[in-house]
């Protein structure tokens, strides 16, 4: 943009501000208000206390009813081994889940196809049940995940 354009543009509007009819009949606009005066300086300290109010709100919903998505990612801790092993609560515990795992239907199964293909005579056929951790020592047991 040239100077004289800019200066152009600067002429043309004192002239359309004072460009007037002389002879108007109305009255005058009413005077402006008085620009407000500076609002206290509350803010920032205000938006910041709702902020962490906000926040604080959130996350305390959050951790009492987490989102599902949330605990797939990061599951709540599992409740911990019994305190006694041999109590009786413990025992019957035990001796519950033993019986549904070996009543399940795909291990039946597994079983009568098995014994179906041993050859006449054998009491296995190829494939056979073992539990190798049963005399492995409890102090070697603890720290094996597989034990």
């Amino acid at each position: 943009m040239s100077t004289t354009t800019t200066m152009n543009v600067l002429r043309r509007l004192p002239r359309r501000a004072l460009h007037r009819r002389p002879a108007s009949t109305s009255t005058p606009p009413p005077p402006q208000p008085p620009p407000p005066g500076p609002r206290p300086r509350l803010r920032a300290p205000a938006l910041t206390a709702l902020a962490v109010l906000g926040f604080g709100t959130a996350y305390t919903l959050g951790a009492l009813f987490p989102p599902s998505v949330a605990t797939l990612l990061s599951p709540r801790p599992a409740p911990g081994p019994p305190s006694d092993i041999a109590s009786p609560a413990s025992l019957a515990y035990t001796a519950q889940l033993e019986k549904t795992l070996q009543e399940l239907p795909l291990l039946d199964k597994l079983r009568k196809e098995g014994l179906a293909e041993a050859p006449s005579g054998a009491s296995e056929g190829e494939w056979y049940e073992t539990r190798p951790y049963t005399t492995v020592p409890e102090h070697r047991r603890v720290n094996n995940l597989t034990a």
